[in-house]
């Protein structure tokens, strides 16, 4: 087994991590775990995902999830269950980020969280010790994961999430950590939304890029709070989309993280019902939803970015940073007064802009 978080002692991890070659005593001795009682046995993962099938082939893996039902019976949910929307995220170095994603899109409607924190040598699970104690977050540190040695990693992490957990929900977010749903109408949460939508394989929602806001440094304030520039509707790039996936109706990843296969061949839909076939959207759609993607933030955090690299492996220079703050010359407080009207410490300290 490649890494899960699973084993009920720190001990028990290490020597998964040395038995499986992955790792030296000096590599693994500095993760850190959040309490004594979740070195000691405490559980990080509800769930045992078999992580190890990351490192099997990804044509093997695509025709297995192809071929084959899903874990368990697909229940029926309704949007008072807390189970009814869950998310599923890979992240790097994003201890920082983090948590705000997930307190605001908890406050949205998604009631659990799949986080794979990969190639990264800090574990990030101190942010999120209460999330995982209370059942909400299940989370799996696989520090020797990255897109070099796990090809089209983002995508194959999408794939063990969808075979291994969608019996658990009727709908599942493949979002970014950068990435904030907002609903457009500020009296209808996302189950709302979702509901009126249970007839679709699946929908996608467009991008709003967001701007630098004239940050040089990561500022004090959380990103909704922060960062509220953005771009025209008309801008280009907000044609890409991401996808909410109905559990009854997805029958597998796609060769991209923006978009899914469906059952029989259907496609998903925009929020206008328009049918979407592939990672970008024909027209932007804000109807209901959009997708607010702080894909800059400060100028000091995107270099960092740009460091760390994507999910994907892809690399994006600073000419893409000046495209998209030249362009980001509106203003979109709409995530920030959703975070406001939760009433989360993310937006208590500041005005809208």
């Amino acid at each position: 087994m490649l890494c899960t978080i699973a084993p009920s002692s720190r001990a028990a991890r290490l020597s998964l991590l040395l038995d499986s070659g992955l790792g030296t005593v000096e590599e693994v001795h500095h993760v850190r775990r959040p309490s004594q009682q979740l070195l000691d046995g405490g559980p990080v993962a509800r769930i045992s995902l078999p992580v190890e099938e990351l490192l099997e082939s990804p044509r093997a893996r695509r025709h297995a999830l192809s071929a084959s039902e899903p874990e368990g019976d697909i229940g029926s949910w309704s949007p008072e269950d807390g189970s009814y929307v869950a998310a599923c995220v890979a992240v790097k170095d994003r201890s920082d980020d983090l948590r705000e994603w997930i307190d605001y899109h908890r406050a949205l409607g998604v009631g659990h969280f799949y986080v794979f924190e990969t190639d990264t040598a800090e574990a990030s699970d101190w942010a999120l010790e209460d999330l995982i104690q209370e059942g909400v977050v299940d989370y799996y540190y696989l520090p020797h994961v990255t897109p070099t040695t796990v090809p089209m990693m983002q995508i194959r992490i999408y794939r063990l999430c969808l075979q291994h957990t969608r019996h658990r929900h009727a709908w599942m977010a493949f979002v970014d950590v950068d990435e904030f749903l907002v609903p457009t109408n500020a009296t209808q949460g996302l189950k709302g939304v979702l509901e009126e939508y249970a007839d679709v394989p699946g929908l996608v929602v467009n991008w709003r890029l967001m701007g630098s806001g004239g940050h040089e440094g990561r500022p004090a304030e959380g990103t909704l709070a922060a960062y509220q520039s953005c771009t025209p509707v008309s801008f280009h790039d907000n044609l890409h989309v991401k996808s909410i996936v109905n559990t009854r109706l997805v029958a597998n990843t796609s060769t991209d993280p923006h978009h899914f296969e469906y059952l029989g061949g259907a496609t998903a839909f925009t929020t206008a019902r328009d049918p979407v076939d592939g990672p970008a959207a024909p027209a932007v759609h804000y109807e209901k939803l959009a997708l607010f993607h702080y894909a800059l933030k400060s100028r000091e955090e995107y270099e960092l970015k740009m460091l760390r690299g994507s999910a994907m492996g892809n690399y994006k220079g600073m000419d893409f940073f000046d495209r998209v703050d030249a362009a980001a010359t509106e203003q979109c407080p709409q995530a920030f007064e959703a975070c406001r009207r939760f009433g989360l410490d993310w937006c208590a300290g500041k005005a809208g802009a």
